[in-house]
């Protein structure tokens, strides 16, 4: 019979669990951007996130003066604009947290 290897398995399997425990320890950085739609809907600008991909696929929605896709991030201190068709409402991103519905947005006009 020969030797057993047990050194170098040995070490690999606790440098493995060393490095999954240092994540645990580790703060999460925080979401600094959310997709558009996903930001309607948990703002509540929007009720459904379909709904809200209809919008920015149509074109209702700017985002910084421009025409955005579903997909597109924001960020805070973006300006979002809205056209419902009634009226249309600015509201500057404030955060992106969606812990905290009601402090996310701004809002800058309504017409």
């Amino acid at each position: 019979m020969g030797k057993k290897r047990r050194g170098k398995k040995r070490n690999s399997r606790f440098r493995r669990i060393n490095r999954t425990m240092a994540g645990l320890f580790e703060e999460e950085p925080e979401e600094t951007e959310v997709r558009l739609d996903k930001f309607l809907q948990v703002s509540r600008l929007i009720r459904r996130r379909t709904v809200a991909q209809e919008f920015c696929q149509s074109g209702k929605v700017r985002q910084n003066g421009k025409a955005s896709k579903p997909g597109a991030k924001v960020n805070p201190g973006d300006v979002l604009e809205i056209d419902f068709g009634w009226k249309v409402v600015r509201v500057k991103v404030l955060a992106v947290d969606p812990g905290a519905p009601s402090g996310m947005y701004e809002e800058v006009t309504s017409r």
